[in-house]
Parts: C-alpha cells; structure tokens; sequence
C-alpha cells in the first residue's frame, strides 16, 4: 500500500481501473456490432473481497512467534466470454441493447465511486479542521 492512501481509496481506484478498463471491452463490442463472428467479451465480476485483503496494512514480523498475514489475489481485469442470447447468420452474438445496458451501468458505477472519493476528501478536510 502507498504511505498516504488508506484501505477505502486504494479499494475504490482499484474498482475504478476496473469499471475503466470495462468500458473500453464494452465500446470495443459495440464496434464490431457489424462484424461477422464476432462475440462480445466482458470482464470477470469485479472481487471485492480480495481487492480489500490487498488493501490490507501487513503488520512488520520483529519476533518469530508473530503471524505473518497473507494476501489475497490481486483484483483482476480477466476478459471473459461474455453471455449471449441470440447469434446472428454472420455469427455475430453482439447484441447493442445489452451491451448499452452494460455502458450505463458501469457509467454510473463510476460516478459512484467519484462520488464516495468526494465525500472521503470532504471527510478528511473537516477532521483536518478546513
């Protein structure tokens, strides 16, 4: 973890990078809507749980007997096939209305976390006394 970032801010950059990196498969989809055999991809669900363990603050081992605590996974960006519920003769399974769908949720989950970013800064200034 970088000195200065608490566990809540790493967590939410690392969602953050991972809803980015969403829309770009998401916008490559939609563009080749038109292309013959093309199926759509998306990211493997975002993990929380070990994105959060990653975030942790490993305690330093100055004795033998301490515990070393482990961390989990890193918060991937795995492209996956992504689910598909019709195919058209050209083999293209792009379907737009799903895929917008899909635009519009991860927009707005971004701005979400903008938003949580926001209210931690503002956090922060007020027990600082700003």
């Amino acid at each position: 973890m970088d000195e200065g970032r608490t566990d809540l801010i790493s967590t939410i950059t690392s969602k953050m990078h991972w809803l980015a990196e969403r829309q770009r498969i998401l916008a490559q989809n939609v563009a080749n809507s038109d292309t013959s055999n093309f199926k759509p991809k998306d990211l493997a669900p975002f993990d929380f749980k070990s994105t959060l363990q990653q975030a942790l603050v490993t305690p330093n081992v100055t004795h033998v007997n301490h515990i070393v605590g482990g961390h989990g996974a890193k918060a991937g960006t795995d492209i996956v096939k992504a689910r598909t519920y019709e195919t058209l003769p050209s083999g293209n399974a792009v379907n737009l209305e799903t895929e917008m769908m899909k635009v519009s949720q991860t927009g707005m989950d971004y701005a979400q976390m903008t938003a949580l970013l926001r209210k931690w800064q503002m956090m922060l200034r007020i027990a600082m006394g700003k």
